[in-house]
């Protein structure tokens, strides 16, 4: 049994992180990221919320990630998530390392 996996996929703004995300969540890089076997989830609340400082509820939306991470981690081994700069600043991803100490937390 593998240690499931959080993996937040960091980058600029327009730098193909949702593209990256889509394309691996079709099976389209297992063999370049070493992920055969695995089965590859995403976070849709990552996608589409983004951080946007004009939006006041940015931040309030996207701690639905926390919840749906872990659901999404039940059945799957591995669960893409879309980064932010409000995630940082929210302290989210150390919020998700906390709720799960026993998977391994990886940035792209």
């Amino acid at each position: 049994m593998s240690i499931k996996q959080v993996i937040w996929i960091f980058g600029c703004s327009g730098s193909g992180k949702e593209t990256f995300i889509l394309n691996a969540a079709k099976g389209k890089l297992h063999d370049l990221m070493q992920w055969d076997g695995q089965k590859i989830a995403y976070s849709e609340t990552s996608i589409k919320y983004t951080g946007q400082s004009y939006k006041p509820d940015a931040t309030k939306d996207r701690f639905a990630i926390l919840k749906e991470v872990v659901g999404l981690l039940q059945n799957n081994d591995i669960v893409l998530i879309k980064w932010q700069g409000i995630d940082s600043k929210a302290g989210l991803p150390n919020k998700l390392k906390d709720m799960l100490p026993n998977a391994e937390h990886k940035i792209i």
